[in-house]
């Protein structure tokens, strides 16, 4: 199967034995060379002349229900199934905001009035690309029970690095009933973990900065975008290092006026800072980052 952002690829097996009134119905699915791919633009630079137009949908939609698969058919209903999924090679999962790998290895069996799934989809080396910050996933299964159907019970445990927050996110119970827990280091109230995975700032800095963090974050969103252009010249490419960020519109705690920084990461714990406020005081600083979990 192949459509403009998705190609799937299979090895495929099947065995059908007996009489049409009650056959059996063995196959092994191994899928290979697969891969989803999407490319999807938060901040377009280069807008049409009368304005953007609203984006038609198109294909099928995310179930809200848990789904039933089988057929109701004469004799279909009374074959005997039992069909092995496993990838072959990894199931990518390829783009600018989310990369991944899938592993799958699963098994659809029953009558074929009434099929039920065993087995375990996992995700690897998962990370998603938010606005503010990288989200990436220690641990992400879907595990099927022939008793909860299409309903397969969900874990998932990320976490990301924004600003001077660890941010941790714990993701279970089922695909159609998830439940979460937020955690972060320092520690914060769930509101204000989704705020600042949201917006890059807590509800606190949002409410004393007004429109500076507005700026900021704008600043931020501008400085990805940039970075995503092509045909830049390696100088350009020199000044907007993937590890260099910009802060613009905060507040310098020293003296309470409006500072823009920036930040560039040498190393895991070594960064550069440089700030300068509203009154041309300028500082520069060489931090040690030391985290204890």
């Amino acid at each position: 199967y192949r459509s403009e952002e998705l190609s799937v690829r299979s090895n495929l097996a099947v065995k059908l034995t007996g009489p049409m009134s009650g056959a059996q119905v063995s196959a092994n699915v191994s899928l290979v060379n697969s891969r989803y791919q999407k490319e999807i633009d938060l901040l377009p630079i280069a807008m049409p002349e009368r304005g953007p137009k609203m984006p038609s949908v198109s294909g099928p939609r995310a179930a809200r229900t848990v789904p039933t698969v089988g057929t109701a058919e004469l004799p279909f209903a009374n074959w005997d199934v039992d069909v092995h999924f496993t990838t072959g090679d990894p199931f990518l999962i390829v783009g600018n905001l989310a990369t991944s790998e899938v592993h799958a290895d699963m098994r659809i069996s029953g009558k074929g009035r009434d099929l039920r799934p065993s087995g375990e989809v996992r995700l690897e080396k998962a990370k998603a690309t938010l606005p503010f910050c990288t989200l990436e996933i220690d641990l992400a299964t879907l595990s099927f029970l022939p008793e909860m159907g299409f309903d397969p019970k969900l874990s998932v445990d990320g976490g990301a690095e924004i600003d001077t927050y660890q941010v941790r996110i714990h993701v279970y119970n089922s695909l159609f009933h998830p439940e979460y827990i937020l955690t972060s280091n320092p520690p914060l109230e769930e509101e204000d973990i989704i705020s600042l995975i949201v917006t890059g700032a807590t509800r606190e800095q949002l409410e004393t900065s007004g429109q500076g963090q507005a700026m900021a974050k704008g600043s931020k969103l501008l400085l990805e975008k940039l970075r995503q252009v092509k045909g830049l010249s390696s100088a350009e490419q020199m000044l907007l290092p993937g590890d260099l960020t910009f802060d613009i519109g905060g507040v310098n705690q020293r003296t309470g006026e409006p500072t823009a920084t920036a930040k560039l990461k040498l190393r895991d714990h070594i960064f550069v800072l440089g700030d300068v406020d509203a009154e041309g005081q300028y500082r520069g600083v060489l931090k040690w980052a030391i985290r204890f979990r």
